[in-house]
């Protein structure tokens, strides 16, 4: 199954519960064994796991036993936070990459200085949080 991937405005002022409700981000994600079919049988393979998207029952990635998934919330709580804490709102929200990943874009307000501002600058910019369900990848800023 592919799905797409989808950003969602967000309202101002919306709290976590409410941009994971807002943006269909209301699923989890669990590690799940991981084996395959031989002779009409299923043989697990020893030290895998797949990481399931569990509302749509699709694999998102493989990992090891020391793999521990982060699930939406805890990622869209670190965004929240995070931009809350340089006075920024969540703006848009939603999945990527076929769900592996979830974006969180804020906007810089124009009257916060970004850097060293030159004479005729003008900076209309973006950050975007981006909380990922592929192994190795984590929790990244793009700006």
């Amino acid at each position: 199954m592919r799905l797409q991937s989808q950003l969602t405005k967000i309202e101002s002022g919306a709290t976590p519960y409410e941009i994971l409700i807002g943006a269909k981000l209301d699923w989890t994600v669990e590690k799940r064994p991981r084996s395959f079919e031989y002779n009409g049988n299923y043989v697990a393979v020893p030290g895998k796991f797949s990481l399931i998207r569990t509302d749509k029952q699709i694999e998102l990635n493989t990992c090891t036993d020391r793999w521990i998934p982060q699930q939406n919330i805890e990622t869209i709580e670190l965004a929240y936070n995070a931009f809350k804490s340089q006075n920024l709102e969540i703006s848009y929200a939603g999945s990527i990459h076929n769900s592996r990943s979830i974006a969180l874009l804020a906007n810089w307000k124009r009257d916060i200085a970004i850097g060293k501002p030159s004479v005729g600058d003008i900076v209309d910019a973006k950050i975007m949080l981006i909380g990922s369900h592929i192994v190795g990848y984590g929790v990244r800023f793009v700006g």
